[in-house]
């Protein structure tokens, strides 16, 4: 591995390993089989490539040659037209010379990159394969905290390179360079704004990626409008950090700290309750430095709860004392209050109903009501006890008419009192009732009001006012007429009464309702001759009070107010929607109003505006459109119509986090649509041709810990009792590591060499994962998902694996071992002892081959049928001159088979003698030689033979030969510069002429004589030699 720089001046990570790929004189050589480069900077990938000048007797011209990483459909894609690659790729032609520049690294750009050359023959195409493998990267920072306890942290500048021990860096604080050039660099302690960077010394126009402390914290509710007890609500805390940030979920509990909730960047609350509002506060937290965000209130509305009533004074209480009736209840928001006695209706919405006098009259059963848009609750009864003096009794006699002396004559005296007094004779207990009558009428005004003909008479010693009502309900929007009468004294200690002011109040504070803003432009007084009349217009429910008269005279205490004053209910018609059945789809409206409506009125019915046939309260649909709209109205009073109800529209379906989603993150789903009555949600999801699986029954589907299997199309149904709708489709993409990576073969089992095999691998991953492969944990070029080798090669035969990877992580496979069956390789043979041969001796001949499956040998002599023996090892003991022969060992399996040969020559003792003094004899002969051309210094011919002296070795062997002529053996070993070059060796006798000198071939020879000789031949040359010629190929 090399540390360099490229001619741009950009750093490369070379593995100096250069690459060959040639056959028959056509060659690619690359410079270097790997490169890593930064992220954004450039590289250069360098490029040999050679081929036969001529071929066919036509010279060779290069018509074409580029860059490729791909294949697609059967043609190889040209760098220079990749869109990819667009404006970023050249080449640099030279001299069989192809150089390939590429700016702007990106880490799309990892691929294997090879050259192709494309010539004037029609087989005359050529790539360097396997090439040159570019991986791109950026420096990284991983951040350690050195303990948890600790303030120190340690920053590493990591590449996914190996870099050399001999690189500088730099570290960088908001682009302002540090003290240091390690690799690691640790911190005290940093601020939330503080950026760090580190590159390499040289290189600083490639830095890493900043690491930064949480910032930017922002804590949201969803939903984020008013919140209810038992809806689902989620706190979602987000921050802009580097590391990604831990995060972590409080809530504030008084003076007593916080209490730890999670440690997810969501807290879920599936169904929240009253007890969790609050204030919550998120914590964002890498090793840099954590962060606390402002604190996100949540205040859950919930319906009354607990009603209950207090008095004050406990106890009975005498007459003419005031009381104080205390109404309590939990609510959110605070609920409003209604009084009844007995079960009848009081006047006054507050919480405190004050009685300033009490009379026999008030003694009775007290509850409230308290109620929010969420519901209503009543409390349980409390009797209130009155005492007071007895009432003027009623006396009466029985019998009635006249009385005659010596009859008996009974007198009666009745009172009411509390307590009962102490009496001896009878009291009867006598009580008047009133009877109250409702009618239905109109103010002048022609608006619609339902009043309680109960007149009121509010009166002590001439100060007397009267209203017309009771009670008065009327519809929203609508306007009310109050009437109402008064007396007083016309004098008053001999001075004449006038009256100097007089209004009409709600609130304690005798507040004019012509100055009260809630009021403003909405009264009216009709006030003349001791008569004054209230008018509101525009109603509203806000308007619901008790109304009291009150005047002003010019008497000092000539002050009087109409008390219990007029109760005005404001309220405006609904509709209620009812399916008959669950099955029929036949719906049921009903015009309600919380007025009691006399049985006459009359209601009409709108659908889209346009007045539907009936005038009943109730109205049956068959069907409705999603686009319908009904309403209803009293006859008479179209102009006060209730609100519309409708089946759901406008149904809308999102998904938070709203960017990638990642597996065992926290997921939520949430629906919503404009419908009344409100429509209630189901959440199902799309399984397959099977139809839909349903999950759950709320508008938010939330997933506390998403898996893979989760990803899929889900739709929500937005449902009331008019009909339904469902969504469209929301498409749930869940993205993971790897998983269960796998490779395969095809086709199956061993295979044979030359053969084609494609290894496939497979792996379950989101996004799609890229692959490396592995032989015998080396890598192999390429990274898709099938490895295909087009010609099987017994160097192929090994265990192969594939890693899965992408950015979420990687997982390797598990090892695949490929058997590659073969023929057997050109044996090797020999023999031992490796010298001479003596007769008597054994001689062991060896063969060997590679072969899968295991070969079979069998040894065969030359001219003879029969095998001699099997096995790779044969032995002939006790050896003679008959054992003398070419032998050849057959190795054979089911793929094929290949033989080689061995001569045997033996020698007799008496033979051994005879060569050595032999060879002593030659030895002195080219002594002799060498001094006589040293004396002479002129070239001297060689003399011929002489009987038993060995030829002269430089002659060429002649065509034709005489049989007494000596038989010679060549025996030829080529050694390669080629792997795909054939290996083989060659046996030649002396009958053919010798191989012509090659280039680039160094030829040696080596002459042996071995014969078995008779006495009659001692003085005669051996008949037999053996010449070896060794070709070796540099």
């Amino acid at each position: 591995m090399s540390f360099t720089e490229s001619t741009s001046g950009v750093l490369v990570l070379l593995l100096t390993v250069t690459a060959v790929c040639g056959q028959h004189g056509w060659l690619v050589t690359y410079s270097s089989s790997q490169i890593c480069a930064l992220k954004g900077s450039t590289v250069k990938i360098r490029c040999d490539y050679t081929y036969s000048d001529y071929l066919n007797d036509k010279k060779t011209t290069v018509q074409e040659r580029f860059w490729f990483t791909k294949y697609i459909n059967c043609k190889y894609v040209d760098l220079r037209t990749d869109p990819e690659y667009s404006n970023r790729v050249q080449y640099q032609h030279g001299n069989k010379v192809c150089n390939l520049t590429i700016t702007d690294l990106r880490e799309s750009d990892s691929a294997e990159y090879k050259f192709r050359f494309i010539t004037n023959h029609v087989y005359g195409k050529y790539t360097g394969s396997p090439g040159v493998t570019l991986s791109v990267t950026e420096l990284q920072i991983i951040v350690r905290r050195l303990t948890r306890s600790s303030a120190w942290t340690e920053l590493t500048c990591h590449s996914d390179c190996q870099l050399p021990d001999s690189v500088s860096y730099i570290w960088f604080k908001n682009k302002e360079r540090l003290i240091g050039e390690k690799k690691h660099f640790r911190l005290w302690s940093s601020g939330t704004a503080d950026r760090f960077h580190c590159a390499l010394e040289g290189y600083e126009q490639f830095p890493s990626p900043a690491v930064y402390a949480p910032k930017d914290l922002f804590v949201s509710v969803y939903p984020s409008g008013e919140i209810k007890e038992n809806s689902s609500v989620t706190l979602t805390c987000t921050s802009d950090a580097n590391p990604a940030a831990k995060y972590t979920w409080y809530k504030k509990h008084g003076n007593q700290g916080f209490k730890q909730l999670s440690e997810k960047p969501q807290h879920v609350f599936s169904s929240i309750k009253s007890s969790d509002s609050g204030v919550y506060y998120c914590t964002a937290e890498n090793d840099l430095r954590n962060s606390t965000s402002s604190g996100l209130e949540i205040d859950v509305k919930y319906l009354p709860k607990s009603s209950s009533v207090s008095v004050s004074p406990s106890g009975p209480i005498e007459e003419g004392k005031p009381l104080s009736l205390t109404c309590s209840s939990d609510a959110n928001p605070a609920a409003s209050y209604t009084w009844y006695k007995d079960n009848k209706l009081l006047s006054g919405f507050k919480h405190v109903h004050y009685v300033a006098f009490m009379t026999s009259k008030d003694r009775g059963n007290y509850l409230c009501m308290s109620k929010n848009q969420f519901g209503q609750l009543n409390s349980s009864s409390l009797f209130v006890d009155v005492l007071y003096a007895p009432k003027l009794p009623s006396v009466s006699m029985s019998p009635s008419g006249e009385i005659v002396e010596g009859s008996s004559v009974t007198l009666t005296c009745s009172s009411d009192a509390n307590p009962i007094c102490p009496h001896t004779n009878n009291f009867n207990f006598l009580k008047e009732k009133k009877r109250a009558a409702m009618s239905f009428t109109e103010s002048t005004s022609g608006v619609l009001v339902l009043i309680l003909t109960v007149t009121a008479v509010c009166g002590q010693h001439g100060w007397l006012v009267t209203y017309n009502s009771l009670q008065i309900c009327a519809l929203k929007g609508s306007t009310v007429k109050i009437r109402c009468d008064y007396k007083y004294p016309d004098y008053l200690n001999d001075k004449k009464t006038t009256v100097q002011e007089r209004f009409w109040f709600t609130k304690y504070i005798n507040v004019d309702l012509r100055t009260d803003p809630e009021y403003s432009n909405r009264v009216q007084y009709h006030c003349r001759n001791k008569v004054c009349n209230l008018t509101i217009t525009d109603l509203r429910e806000s308007d619901s009070a008790e109304y009291k008269f009150r005047f002003i005279t010019n008497h000092v205490y000539g002050k009087y107010t109409g008390s219990p004053g007029v109760t005005l209910s404001v309220t405006e018609l609904q509709i209620i929607v009812r399916r008959l059945t669950r099955s029929s789809a036949c719906t049921e409206l009903t015009c309600h109003s919380d007025c009691q409506l006399p049985d006459s009125v009359s209601y009409i019915w709108f659908k889209n505006k346009e007045r539907l046939i009936g005038e009943k309260k109730h109205f049956r649909l068959w069907s409705s459109g999603t686009a319908d709209r009904f309403h209803c109205a009293l006859e008479g009073y179209e102009q006060f119509p209730s609100p519309a109800v409708y089946a759901p529209k406008d149904l809308f379906v999102s998904v938070y986090p709203s960017g990638e989603i990642k597996e065992n993150s926290s997921v939520t789903l949430t629906c919503t649509s404009d419908a009344n009555p409100a429509a209630k949600y189901t959440w199902y999801k799309k399984h397959g041709n099977q139809g839909f699986k349903q999950l759950s029954e709320k508008p938010q589907h939330v997933f506390s810990s998403i898996k893979s299997s989760d990803s899929g199309v889900y739709y929500c149904t937005a449902e009331n009792d008019l009909r339904n709708s469902t969504s469209s489709g929301l498409e749930i993409d869940v993205k993971y590591l790897p998983k269960s990576s796998s490779v395969s073969v095809s086709p199956s089992g061993p295979i044979e060499e030359g053969k084609p095999l494609s290894l496939t691998c497979s792996s379950d991953a989101n996004p799609a994962a890229s692959y490396t492969w592995y032989k015998d944990n080396k890598l192999l070029s390429g990274f898709k998902h099938v490895h295909y080798v087009a010609f099987m090669t017994s160097k192929d035969r090994g265990n192969y694996l594939c890693m899965s990877k992408n950015q979420f992580g990687q997982l390797n496979s598990s090892s695949l071992f490929v058997d590659v069956l073969y023929a057997p390789k050109l044996p090797s043979v020999s023999m031992s002892p490796s010298g001479e041969i003596v007769e008597g001796s054994s001689v062991t001949l060896t063969c060997s081959s590679d072969a899968n499956p295991a070969a079979d040998y069998t040894w065969y002599k030359q001219d003879e049928k029969s095998p001699k023996a099997s096995g790779q090892s044969f032995t002939i003991n006790n050896i003679t001159h008959h054992h003398s022969g070419n032998y050849y060992c057959k190795v054979q399996n089911r793929m094929g088979h290949k033989s080689s040969t061995i001569q045997v020559a033996v020698a007799s003792a008496a033979w051994k003698s005879v060569a050595t003094g032999t060879t002593v004899f030659i030895f002195l002969i080219i002594i002799l030689f060498i001094v006589l051309f040293l004396i002479k210094k002129q070239e001297l011919s060689q003399p011929s033979p002489e009987p038993g002296k060995r030829p002269d070795t430089s002659e060429q062997c002649q065509p034709h030969q005489s049989e007494e002529q000596e038989d010679l053996q060549y025996a030829s070993v080529r050694f390669l510069r080629n792997q795909n070059d054939c290996l083989y060796m060659n046996f030649r006798t002396n009958g053919a002429c010798r191989p012509r000198k090659e280039e680039n071939e160094n030829v040696e020879y080596a002459a042996v004589k071995l014969s078995p000789r008779t006495k009659a031949q001692e003085a005669v040359e051996d008949p037999s030699a053996v010449y070896s010629v060794v070709n070796k190929f540099t």
